[in-house]
């Protein structure tokens, strides 16, 4: 299990070249107005969802990271059962999921289960079943790419595949750190320390000068 990949998950998510910015347009993007990785219209019909009773635009402009993070946790890292899946696996699952609702279809046809979107306990098990998890991480990259492809985005949005690429880098560093029921050694201690030194040093690389 992963419950402890989720922090990592959502630095990763509001890096800013992931857009993870305050309110703003973005010229071309059919998504329109975003906050913070949110579009507007997502954040209106998932928000009374969890107790927000104005969502007006001007408290969707209001939103901020901390207030965000919650619905995030909510509707993309527990819809996707990521504190079940194997720890890498959860980080890729979830952000493709947070950029696209095609994400779970695409994934558990990787893993040669029922392709619904719906991720239970049969999508989990053949998960936690593989045991090279970089190879799955590899093959999870490539549908990932070719869903893109399918698109039609790799000249229209090519950030979407270095994202992606991201993604995967900083997944791979998590594999095996958080195993169910395992207890964390140091040298996993340490691997989790690099996962989060490369995350702060995407983080630098992307901050404007």
């Amino acid at each position: 299990m992963s419950a402890g990949n989720f922090q990592t998950y959502y630095d990763f998510i509001e890096a800013k070249d992931n857009d993870g910015q305050p309110f703003h347009i973005t010229e071309g993007d059919p998504g329109g107005a975003t906050v913070y990785g949110w579009t507007e219209a997502m954040w209106v019909s998932v928000a009374p969802l969890h107790g927000v009773t104005d969502v007006s635009l001007a408290n969707f402009k209001a939103q901020t990271k901390l207030t965000l993070e919650p619905l995030t946790r909510a509707e993309y890292w527990n819809r996707v059962q990521a504190d079940h899946l194997p720890s890498g696996v959860d980080l890729f699952w979830a952000d493709f999921q947070f950029g696209s609702g095609g994400a779970s279809r695409v994934l558990q046809g990787v893993l040669g289960v029922t392709a619904d979107g719906c991720v239970g306990p049969e999508t989990v098990a053949a998960a936690r079943a593989v045991a090279d998890q970089d190879g799955l991480l590899a093959r999870m990259l490539t549908a990932r790419t070719g869903y893109y492809d399918a698109c039609g985005f790799r000249d229209r949005w090519p950030g979407l595949y270095r994202r992606a690429q991201r993604s995967h880098d900083l997944a791979t560093t998590l594999v095996g750190t958080l195993a169910a029921g395992a207890t964390i050694t140091p040298g996993q201690i340490g691997t989790l320390k690099s996962a989060r030194a490369l995350l702060d040093d995407t983080i630098a690389a992307l901050a404007p000068a």
